[in-house]
Parts: C-alpha cells; structure tokens; sequence
C-alpha cells in the first residue's frame, strides 16, 4: 500500500470482481464469512471490501460505533480468523484475507488495535510463504504497520504474542507426549 490511502487502495490491491448488483446486508456477509465454505469466504470479503470502497469514511465509523454493529462483529470474527491462519492453505484465500487487513489498516487502524500483536505474526507467517505475491503483500503490509502504528507500540504486543504462541505450542506438545 503506497501512502495507505483508500483513494490508493484499488490501485495497489488485486481486482476485485465485478459486483452481483444485489443489495449489500452485513447480515448475509457475516453468515458467509461464518460457513465453511472457503469460496463463500472469499466472496463475503470481496463484496464487504466493494461495498466498504463505496462508503465515505463517516459512514464506516458511524457503523463501527453503533452498540450491536454487524460491521464490527465482522471485523472480529475476520481479525480471529485471520490470526489463526484459518484458510491459508489456499492462496486465494490468503489474497483476499491480506486484501481486507490492508483496507482495513488503511481506514479503521484503531479497531485492529488489541489484535494487532497476533496479526503480525499471522503476517510474519505469511512473509515466509513460497509464493512471492503473498510474501511481498505481507511484507508491505507489516511495513505498513510500523508506518502507521510505530514500532513502539507494535513490538510489545508482537512479544506477548510470541510468547503467547509458544504457550500454546508447549501445550500442545505435552498432550501429545
């Protein structure tokens, strides 16, 4: 992302395709991104960036800020997702999933506050892949963080999430043993 503007983001992010022309509801996007269906995924965060693309910024934090936002349980349920590397398996999927994370950084930073020391490290992950197109996006997309969030404040929530990675990865190895 050159600058991290929205005006930007279309440029810089693979084409999304076209719109079905059917009425956009967060409801259906959430129950989507909620089914196990991986292309039913990627189709709910193709037509949620679309949408949101569409959208003045008010309008994005004005959702963000109402009590029960579908937006914002979209947001979450993604960040979670996201964190657990849940569909990088598929490189597709993967694309779409840094897509949505740049656009996301780019307007609405704040809310991916909390999560942000777990989403690195999912980027870091994603840096290592064979595929250059996915390593490079992860790369400009944890630059990008640093730019916009500063090392000072990254850095410590990476830690704890190492840290809290290798609990998890201790646990594991002892049920296993």
């Amino acid at each position: 992302m050159k600058g991290g503007s929205r005006e930007d983001f279309s440029e810089t992010s693979s084409p999304l395709p076209q719109s079905s022309g059917s009425k956009f509801s967060y409801d259906e996007i959430l129950s989507k991104l909620k089914g196990y269906s991986m292309n039913s995924r990627n189709k709910a965060l193709e037509d949620l960036i679309r949408h949101l693309i569409d959208q003045p910024i008010e309008a994005i934090t004005a959702e963000l800020s109402k009590p029960r936002s579908k937006f914002k349980q979209i947001v979450s349920l993604f960040v979670e997702r996201f964190k657990k590397k849940e569909d990088h398996s598929s490189f597709k999927c993967v694309e779409v999933q840094l897509d949505c994370l740049e656009y996301f950084l780019s307007t609405i930073p704040e809310n991916l506050l909390e999560d942000i020391g777990p989403i690195c490290l999912a980027l870091i992950n994603c840096s290592l892949q064979t595929k250059p197109v996915i390593a490079d996006k992860a790369k400009e997309i944890l630059a990008f963080i640093k730019e916009i969030l500063t090392a000072d404040l990254v850095l410590p929530l990476l830690i704890v999430a190492i840290d809290n990675e290798k609990t998890h990865v201790s646990d594991a190895v002892k049920v296993l043993n």
